[in-house]
Order: structure tokens, then sequence, then C-alpha cells
């Protein structure tokens, strides 16, 4: 570079910079906070699924332009979900889950959120002990046909398992 700073693109694509003093390139820049499946429905109630990208107070839509601040696109979060997001899922259907700082909003696409502390889900899968605070490093969103979990979260090489659509059936049972 210009600043005598040696950059290369790897092979995925991503930037590195070389670093002198520990002898190796590093990656550059932040990578994502959170990835997932968004359902959305336009002004004509047009209902749609796109790939999404969360890093800090921004997601970005695929196909738009540039990012928006998470608030923009659902203004009824709470202001630390606003701020930033720690994991994203989508089972299918009209609404998803983000997750942080040990807590779950569910979405749906008109808006409206409904949030809980994670540690309510023991019984549907998520267990106490040092799972206890809520908190994980990263979560696989998806079915998963051989435990009828929805997500899985994981957290130090370890992962839980749990189910979303047992803590929404509990929630009907109420």
């Amino acid at each position: 570079g210009v600043d005598g700073v040696y950059w290369i693109t790897t092979d995925t694509g991503q930037p590195a910079s070389y670093d002198p003093v520990a002898g190796a390139w590093l990656p550059f820049g932040g990578g994502v906070d959170a990835a997932a499946y968004i359902p959305f429905v336009d002004s004509n109630d047009n209902f749609s699924v796109s790939l999404c990208f969360f890093r800090g107070p921004e997601v970005y839509k695929s196909g738009d332009p540039a990012p928006v601040p998470i608030a923009q696109l659902w203004p009824a979060l709470p202001p630390s979900f606003r701020q930033g997001i720690h994991g994203a899922a989508y089972m299918s259907g009209n609404s998803f889950y983000l997750y942080c700082q040990g807590q779950a909003a569910y979405v749906d696409v008109w808006g409206q959120v409904t949030v809980f502390a994670l540690t309510e889900l023991i019984g549907a899968g998520w267990p106490g002990g040092p799972w206890q605070d809520g908190l994980f490093d990263y979560v696989i969103g998806g079915r998963d046909d051989t435990s009828n979990a929805e997500v899985i979260f994981v957290r130090n090489g370890e992962y839980i398992a749990v189910s979303l659509y047992q803590r929404e059936k509990k929630k009907e049972n109420v």
C-alpha cells in the first residue's frame, strides 16, 4: 500500500496485512457477528427470504446497495439488540430469532418482538451448569431431524441442540 504496509487478498477473498514482527499474514478487519436467512414482507405483502449479515449495529440484506441500522428494520427490538447481535436463526415460516447477551428475540415479519432469556429453554434442550448464563460463541440454525432441534449453540468447543419449536408449543399450551 501507499503507507508501506503489505496487503494481499487470500484465496477466500479476505484482506490480510503483513505483520513483520510476527512474520505472518494477519486477517484485516472484523468479520460478521451473525448470518442467517431472514423472512421479509414488502409493502405489497409479498413474502421473501433474504440472506442477511449482521455486524455491530448494522445488517446487510443480500441484494441491497448497503447495510442499514438494525433499528431501521426492526425498531421494536430492545436497545441491546439494536447495538448488535451475537447470533441469528431462521427455521421456516414468517419469523426468526436474534440472540444477544443471553437473550433471544423472536421476531415476525410484521415487526412484532418477544424477548426471553435463553435460560428459559431448560427442558427444551438448554442445560444449566456452565451454560446457565445463556452465553455462547456462535449459533448454527436449521432443523436437525435426528434430535428435532432447530438451533445449535456452540461454546468453548462444546455444543447444545435446542428446540425452539418446543418452547413455542409450551407457550401455546399455557
